[in-house]
């Protein structure tokens, strides 16, 4: 499970853990010397095959963009869990619930495996109800998807069910099988009535029921949708159980007949879960969409590195990169935070642990060397197209490593400058002989809105608010722009992957009384946004308040074309190419010594060699890379493995090879044997096995809920 999912698999080793920890309560003495020593030892051989994926995901983890500490996420965790979301996992498992607990009020609970089942089913269902112990079933943070540890409860339920069923007897088997026939009949035409009638249910309450799926959350009304569904199931599974049990149903009936309540049960949730939603224009969009995988540029041939960027979010932020293109956008569990906050700070879209790779500016895009943009279809010359989408070329691109005279000094970080400062600061190090060609717009007047400078005594926080309460307030940008230029317009705070951030939802932007976005910034559009390109002409900008908003970065900024045409005329770089799939190779001749920018996300896995020899590759803008380039002539080459990759590698080879040895030399086996019976291996592996149970309850169980209760405690002092 590690291998193919490494998320998954933490959920598997916690329950692996609490497993062996029950187990060893019930087990006899010997029993349980003999079986923890298995599992320590299975473990440890399991854990070192598995290096390979664990070990530099691990080291990924550690610097992924998941940012906040688990402390701080369990004190702003809520108490109860979204059952809403939630407790309908569990409905499909109710006939084996049933029977499980009928089983469990009819027979005695001996000890034994099936008390076990019990009490690690009740460990399991804990975390459905408080959160803070479900979020440390999730790692110790998600975004959504609050129960993807729920095929572990649901095969317990079904085991539980399964072990009451093959002890369960009929009182008295009926012997007429005419009878029996009618019987089976009448149920079978129930069961197709209910199916009928739960299935105009769910064509009638569809929105309602599909709740999850547009916006990866329940609610009450689909709690309540999915009830009735499981209500009308549930009616007709303890009739076959009470039929089962009175004899008046033989068992394999009861098998057949359930299973076809089941099938029509299986396909509601499927519809429901999986099939929802507008289904056949998704379907026609997402053709439309993975078409673009048949466009093919002329740089393909002479292998230039370039990236491609959507304008907006039309499709997930892996979309294009699935299909085999460079892309901006990036999603994964394991982000990095130095990627995710760079990007920000650049100017584009990100959410969570997704970077959108929309927006920008054309410096940031020449910089990042995008040389295509995906678009709406319009008709219009394209580089590709058809009819939903559209590839354009952009005209400024800087070849992968760009060169300059100025040293990244300075450049490390960038949390104090706003985007604006961060344009300049990239402008500046790319072009130090050609002054910066964005130009800050102040509000030409105001209405109803009051702007304060170093809010709260910040310096560099800005505060905007509504003069009159009663309306929203304006601000007008009254300008005549006579050379081309790209206008931007730009709110932000602070660099996090919060969910949702104060400053959304804080501004209607129009131009020229056409609306730009009636909701700036949210979600899926919180970089800067592209107002338009303007050229001898007077434009009226209307950025309506919409609510109280504090920012760091916050403005309206112009891009002129002209200035930034001549930067790049005379921009130099190497213009990098893929050698290999780990691989970058540039060939580089200067007279003088220069700095490299690499628009290549740093990572420790990172590794530059100039001429054969190792040289120092530095963080640069947050996120990416520079390094000094001596006079002369050069082979560069930049390669990458993930860090603990070959730790990993060297781990898992060694493991896999013991274990081989182990299955084949029977001499080695018994070795192994021996071993696994000596006294002190035994006593170790127990304590071993039994302490990694107690802290796998503490830290999943005891832990979350003493941070929660700690930090409510505390805020009601403080309120007090």
């Amino acid at each position: 499970q590690i291998v193919c999912c490494y998320y998954i698999g933490y959920m598997v080793v916690v329950f692996t853990l609490l497993y062996f920890g029950v187990m060893a309560l019930t087990l006899s003495r010997e029993n349980r010397r003999l079986v923890l020593t298995r599992f320590v030892l299975g473990s440890a051989l399991a854990a070192g095959i598995t290096a390979v994926v664990w070990l530099p995901s691990l080291s990924q983890f550690l610097s992924s963009g998941r940012g906040t500490s688990i402390l701080e996420t369990l004190a702003n965790k809520p108490f109860y869990a979204a059952v809403q979301t939630s407790i309908p996992f569990l409905f499909p498992s109710l006939l084996a619930l049933v029977i499980g607990i009928y089983g469990v009020t009819h027979l005695p609970l001996k000890r034994g495996l099936i008390k076990n089942y019990w009490v690690l089913l009740s460990l399991c269902l804990v975390p459905l109800i408080l959160e803070p112990i479900n979020t440390m079933w999730h790692t110790g943070t998600y975004m959504s998807f609050p129960v993807r540890y729920g095929f572990i409860p649901v095969f317990l339920i079904l085991v539980i069910g399964a072990y009451y069923l093959e002890k369960f007897t009929p009182e008295n088997p009926m012997q007429d099988r005419i009878m029996d026939a009618f019987v089976s009949l009448i149920l079978l035409l129930l069961i197709i009535l209910v199916s009928y009638l739960s299935r105009q249910y769910v064509e009638s309450q569809y929105t309602i029921l599909s709740q999850y799926t547009h916006h990866l959350w329940g609610n009450t009304a689909s709690l309540q949708g999915f009830s009735m569904l499981a209500l009308m199931e549930l009616v007709i599974f303890i009739l076959l159980f009470r039929l089962l049990k009175s004899g008046l149903l033989k068992p394999v009936l009861f098998f057949v007949l359930s299973l076809v309540m089941l099938t029509g049960s299986i396909y509601n949730n499927v519809d429901a879960y999986m099939l929802s939603g507008d289904s056949d224009d998704h379907l026609y969009k997402y053709q439309q969409f993975t078409d673009l995988e048949n466009f093919h540029s002329p740089m393909d041939e002479t292998g230039d590195f370039y990236r491609v960027k959507m304008k907006a979010k039309y499709f997930h932020a892996n979309s294009l990169g699935a299909m085999g293109m460079n892309s901006l956008g990036h999603y994964t569990s394991l982000t990095s935070e130095s990627y995710l906050f760079a990007m920000k700070k650049l100017g584009y879209s990100s959410y969570w642990m997704e970077v959108g790779g929309y927006g920008g500016t054309r410096l940031t895009d020449a910089f990042l060397s995008v040389a295509y943009q995906v678009e709406w279809a319009d008709g219009l010359p394209a580089a590709y197209a058809n009819s939903t989408y559209k590839i354009m070329p952009l005209s400024k691109v800087l070849p992968l490593g760009a060169v300059s005279k100025a040293s990244s000094e300075g450049t490390e970080d960038l949390t104090a400058l706003n985007r604006l400062e961060v344009q300049n600061l990239l402008w500046s190090k790319l072009f130090p002989d050609t002054p910066s060609g964005f130009t800050l717009y102040e509000p030409t007047f105001l209405r109803d809105v009051v702007i304060l400078e170093d809010a709260g005594g910040e310096p560099g926080k800005v505060l905007l608010r509504q003069d009159n309460t009663s309306t929203h307030g304006h601000l007008y940008y009254q300008l005549y722009i006579d050379e081309p230029t790209v206008l931007y317009f730009d709110c932000f705070d602070e660099l996090t992957n919060h969910l949702s951030e104060p400053t959304y939802n804080s501004f209607k932007i129009l131009v020229d009384d056409e609306v730009i976005q009636s909701s700036y910034p949210n979600s899926v559009s919180n970089g800067l946004i592209e107002l338009g390109t303007f050229e001898n002409q007077e434009i009226l900008i209307d950025v309506e308040l919409l609510q109280a908003v504090s920012c760091r970065s916050f403005g309206l900024y112009g891009l002129n074309l002209n200035t930034f045409d001549r930067a790049m005329g005379n921009a130099q770089a190497i213009g990098f190419k893929q050698t290999s799939l780990r691989e970058l190779t540039g060939y580089a001749s200067f007279e003088e010594d220069e700095t490299v920018y690499l628009s290549i996300p740093y990572d420790k896995g990172l590794k530059l060699t100039i001429d054969g020899k190792k040289a120092l590759l530095s963080e640069s803008f947050q996120g990416f890379c520079a390094f000094d380039l001596p006079a002369g002539d050069h082979v560069i080459r930049i390669s990458f493995l993930p860090v603990g990759w070959t730790a990993g590698l060297f781990i898992s080879a060694v493991s896999l090879i013991l274990l081989i040895l182990v299955l084949v030399l029977s001499k080695l086996h018994e070795t192994y044997e021996q071993v696994a019976e000596l006294k002190p291996v035994r006593v170790l592996c127990q304590v071993i096995a039994i302490a990694g149970a107690i802290g796998t309850f503490v830290l999943i169980y005891i832990f979350p809920m003493l941070i929660y209760l700690t930090e409510k405690i505390s805020s009601n002092s403080l309120s007090g």
